[in-house]
């Protein structure tokens, strides 16, 4: 079995490959490209979508080999500009969702040629949605589909709120009140999809109710969030004293009642923060970390120790793990 991942990165995507003796950079493609977001096709590996910030969505069906841009059209290629969130639907081979900023979610269903606009720019207070460092307005950062749910999607607005959809995008809620409005990352329970967290601007937010209810568990701006695939009693979380700067690691093994400080290899503060965190079932005993300042770190979940898990690598938006 073939195992890679696939790095966004600010010059183009970066490929590396898994061998006994560790991850080894294989290429290079879209170099000169500042990639923020990358996914591969669940069914199809060597489908992939990379969105490139400020220039469009693009697609390869040869891993990277040659890349095509989906926003053909003034129109379109306007919408897919800014991408900052992809979803690829883990029950319909050809569907998939972006999330872009200005905030707006679009769905194709038949792999990227065509788009339909999913309207969440007519929920309640979405003209409020705003971005402390872009005149746009809003982004959506993160979107959450859910395996066992087939129709059930969550998606979170930076400086807007949590949105929830059961029937696959056609209609939305949103909840203003309980979590912090500035959403950057949501992680929904593998085996519950009713419970979800939420890493925010004010902190770690956890709901048992479907996005309806929340309590904050961590307090400090946070941007990442992670629950472990197979043990969803393990998680991940990067709270920081300010943004972007005096981060640390926090790690729960009981489902977020309680954490602990998960730091070793990192100087603590930490001179940047957390970004996001990559789990993956097929390497169910590591974590891998990205730093605000574009760092790939590796730690075994059993036993921390955070190292660098590719030297040289150019500054990493964001990572996804293949077969």
């Amino acid at each position: 079995m073939y195992l890679g991942m696939y790095l966004g990165t600010k010059d183009g995507v970066v490929s590396l490959r898994w061998e006994p003796a560790g991850w080894r950079q294989v290429g290079t493609s879209l170099a000169g490209h500042d990639v923020w977001v990358v996914a591969s096709r669940p069914s199809d590996p060597e489908t992939l979508y990379a969105g490139v910030y400020g220039d469009n969505l693009y697609r390869s069906t040869d891993a990277g080999q040659s890349w095509h841009p989906m926003g053909q059209g003034d129109a379109l290629r306007d919408a897919l500009r800014y991408v900052r969130a992809l979803a690829l639907s883990p029950h319909h081979t050809d569907t998939l969702y972006v999330g872009t900023e200005p905030a707006n979610i679009y769905k194709s269903t038949d792999a990227g040629d065509t788009w339909n606009d999913l309207g969440i720019r007519e929920l309640p207070g979405s003209g409020e949605w705003s971005l402390p460092y872009s005149p746009r307005a809003g982004a959506v950062r993160t979107i959450s589909l859910h395996r066992s749910e087939p129709g059930l999607m969550y998606a979170g607005v930076e400086q807007g709120g949590v949105l929830k959809s059961t029937d696959a995008g056609a209609t939305w809620t949103i909840t203003h009140s309980g979590v912090h409005p500035d959403v950057h990352t949501l992680a929904v329970h593998p085996g519950d999809p009713g419970v979800l967290f939420a890493a925010t601007g004010g902190g770690v937010y956890r709901s048992d109710d479907g996005a309806r209810t929340w309590d904050r568990l961590i307090d400090g701006y946070t941007r990442g969030v992670a629950i472990h695939p197979i043990m969803p009693e393990i998680m991940f979380a990067g709270p920081a004293r300010r943004v972007g700067y005096e981060g640390r690691v926090l790690a729960s093994e009981d489902g977020g009642e309680t954490w602990t400080l998960a730091a070793r290899g990192l100087e603590i503060p930490m001179l940047n923060m957390a970004e996001s965190f990559v789990m993956h079932p097929d390497f169910p005993n590591d974590v891998f970390l990205i730093t605000s300042q574009g760092q790939l770190l590796r730690s075994r979940v059993d036993r921390i120790r955070w190292r660098s898990v590719v030297a040289g690598l150019p500054f990493v938006h964001g990572a996804n793990i293949s077969e």
